[in-house]
């Protein structure tokens, strides 16, 4: 029987990848070593991560080192740890296997003290045995899934990353404090109670005001997770990321203010930071509103309540198993339960009950999981389109082999029409490329068909993932590798592309720099101070010099004419006057050719020698100016000012002891003299 370990802990550790590689192979031996598959992430930062895993191991027992390791030694010296941790004295040993799990234990405690001294950081150990959240598959021999419940078939191997989040946002909530997120707790005792009011509120009003309308329960989970099970009268935000969630949150900001609100995702990690992130949106805005979440997730609610609680359908993992039912979790088993007594999801093609995810039943277009029925698989050759991609169940597939130069035709002509529809707007870019995508594929598919290079029709099923027809789509993510070697091959296989040059190795920088250093030389720019230093007043008086100066037309400049965008963006050239003298003396140029409206104007000056100043600027246009260029002029006054400081006696005679004999006559002062103004 498989046993599997959820766990997490938001803690400072180091963003020195080298320091953090030192944690990361400790980790991984430790893990090996108990037998151990699985995914854990470590965060490298130094004050808003930590760590995030689920592992899964085969005997009880190797799982159960895990946690006693990552307690820590302080903890296990203090507490029973049957039989698997030996005392230094010897007791406390009981078989041959312990002493593998002792010493694994210990190798990591001994590999770890190195990188907490490294980081500068305390000890990474979780509270209290209670952090962990446990779970068990019951293997049923001969049965269709029974390849699936055992450790190997939950995980096809085991990673220990390095990460910038423990839970990914894009960035978005990475700042947020480790003391921000450990506030709002409500135990599953509390929150159960919090259900049942909410519950009660409900049935018993009809309208107005009541706890209900003042309570606003959100799901932190995204919306594939919502699908098949969530708590009765919860928002969804119909997320396909987390990353999206604070997107939500700005959305709906004034809807939440002044609300009770209620929040809770799978295991507790993101309600940590979106429960952190929506208070301190809310504070602006509200002086009432009130933010508190699951502590432990669905995980531990399920764990305490099952299926007499108030969550419906399943709980969404992040293993093979994909949907967990409230009889697996550990302690509802010990309760007799016989599981949810409310299926929630529906299958999106025939809208039936059906709240099982299957590895081969992913969105063609964004291989986001869909909730297909096994009666509507049939029909449809694989090829699986979510309720974001629904538009697309007409003309966009994978495997295009199968389809005749009419039925391809019709495909193009559907998804031209999709794109002529969103052909403005930033927003539509990538919607943009992925039809554009498709459209070349399906061109050339459809050439090699009237070409008669592909007149046999192939009607078989192929995989999503990796384009095997004998696959069953076990190949990606937790359940398969064979999705990963394809593209790694594919990877090696596929013709490198020209890297574009680094910015200041492109041709335009550099024969910037190449003009940059010739008017240093030209114009003895390096030249030493003393050069140019007078011989009568012993100022630096370099000679002036002509340059010329250069800006490429920026986008608001565009559709602009010369002397508008000149006069508003130049203070020393908002004169009129003055500027027009600059155009009289074709100081001003345009693409390299002087602007001068007089010159323009005069028969037989053609557009190659002078422009009008009344002329539109272009994109990538370059405006430049010939300027006098000088060092500010310096008033030499009749007068200079001298002040005489003294030296602190300390500071002499520390001086004057290092120094020796050879500096008693030195003048122990420092003389100021003042800057001439420019």
């Amino acid at each position: 029987m498989p046993h599997i370990l959820l766990f997490y802990k938001y803690a400072p550790l180091s963003s020195d990848p080298d320091i953090m590689a030192v944690y990361q192979k400790a980790m991984y031996d430790l893990c090996e070593t108990l037998r151990l598959t699985g995914r854990v992430l470590v965060g490298m930062s130094d004050n808003a991560e930590g760590i995030n895993g689920t592992l899964a191991g085969e005997d009880k027992k190797d799982v159960l080192a895990y946690t006693y390791a990552m307690l820590g030694k302080e903890w296990c010296s203090k507490n029973d740890t049957h039989g698997i941790v030996h005392h230094s004295d010897g007791t406390n040993k009981t078989d041959e296997n312990s002493s593998v799990h002792n010493d694994a234990i210990h190798e990591f405690w001994i590999a770890s003290e190195k990188f907490y001294e490294k980081a500068g950081i305390q000890p990474l150990t979780m509270d209290s045995p209670v952090d962990f959240k446990w779970s068990s598959v019951e293997n049923n021999e001969g049965s269709k899934d029974s390849q699936n419940t055992n450790a190997d078939g939950l995980f096809p191997d085991l990673q220990i990353k390095l990460v910038k989040e423990i839970i990914g946002t894009g960035g978005v909530l990475s700042n947020i404090p480790i003391e921000k997120t450990s506030k709002g707790y409500l135990t599953p005792q509390q929150w159960h109670e919090e259900m049942k009011k909410l519950t009660e509120s409900q049935s018993t009003t009809i309208g107005g005001s009541s706890p209900a309308n003042d309570t606003v329960l959100i799901d932190c989970r995204n919306h594939k997770e919502f699908e098949i099970g969530h708590f009765s009268n919860s928002i969804d935000p119909n997320t396909k990321t987390f990353e999206q969630f604070p997107r939500w949150v700005q959305q709906n900001k004034s809807a939440l203010k002044d609300k009770k609100i209620l929040m809770y995702c799978t295991g507790g990690i993101r309600c940590e930071k979106a429960s952190a992130y929506v208070r301190n949106e809310l504070e602006s805005v509200s002086k009432s509103a009130t933010v508190h979440h699951l502590q432990g997730g669905i995980h531990k609610y399920l764990d305490q309540f099952g299926a007499e609680g108030f969550f419906h359908g399943k709980n969404f993992v992040f293993d093979r198993r994909v949907g967990v039912d409230a009889k697996d979790h550990v302690d509802d088993k010990i309760n007799g339960s016989s599981g949810n007594k409310k299926m929630v999801g529906k299958c999106l093609y025939c809208e039936k009950m059906h709240d099982a995810f299957t590895a081969d039943s992913v969105c063609t277009v964004c291989r986001e999981l869909t909730l297909v029925c096994t009666e509507c698989k049939t029909g449809l050759n694989g090829e699986f389109h979510c309720a974001d991609h629904r538009q697309l169940r007409n003309c966009y597939f994978t495997n295009l082999s199968r389809f005749s130069q009419k039925e391809l035709a019709s495909q193009l002509l559907e998804l031209e029409t999709l794109l002529e529809s969103i052909a403005v707007g930033k927003r539509y870019k990538a919607k943009r490329r992925t039809l554009q995508k498709q459209i070349l594929r399906v061109s050339d598919a459809l050439s090699k068909v009237c070409s008669g290079d592909n007149i046999l029709l192939d009607r078989t099923v192929v995989c999503r993932s990796c384009g095997d027809g004998k696959c069953d789509g076990g190949c990606w993510g937790v359940h398969g590798l064979k999705r990963k070697y394809v593209l790694e091959k594919e990877a090696i296989e596929r013709p490198k592309k020209a890297m574009r040059p680094n910015a200041n190795k492109r041709s335009s920088k550099v024969a910037q720099r190449e003009k940059d250093i010739l008017e240093i030389k030209t114009f003895g720019l390096s030249k030493p101070c003393h050069v140019y230093r007078c011989e009568h007043s012993s100022i630096r008086c370099p000679p002036p010099f002509l340059r010329e100066l250069g800006s490429l037309v920026k986008g608001k400049w565009v559709g602009k004419s010369v002397q508008s965008v000149l006069q508003s963006e130049f203070h020393e050239l908002a004169q009129t006057e003055r500027l027009e003298l600059l155009f009289k003396k074709s100081l001003i140029k345009l693409n390299g050719i002087p602007v001068n409206s007089e010159a323009a104007l005069l028969k037989g000056v053609d557009s190659n020698k002078a422009v009008s100043q009344d002329i539109s600027l272009k994109n990538m246009d370059v405006i430049t100016r010939l300027t006098h260029w000088h060092e500010p002029p310096v008033v030499v006054p009749e007068k200079i000012e001298v002040k005489r400081i003294e030296l602190p006696k300390e500071i002499v005679d520390e001086y004057l002891h290092e120094a020796g004999d050879s500096m008693l006559d030195v003048d122990n002062s420092l003389y100021c003299i003042g800057k001439p103004s420019t």
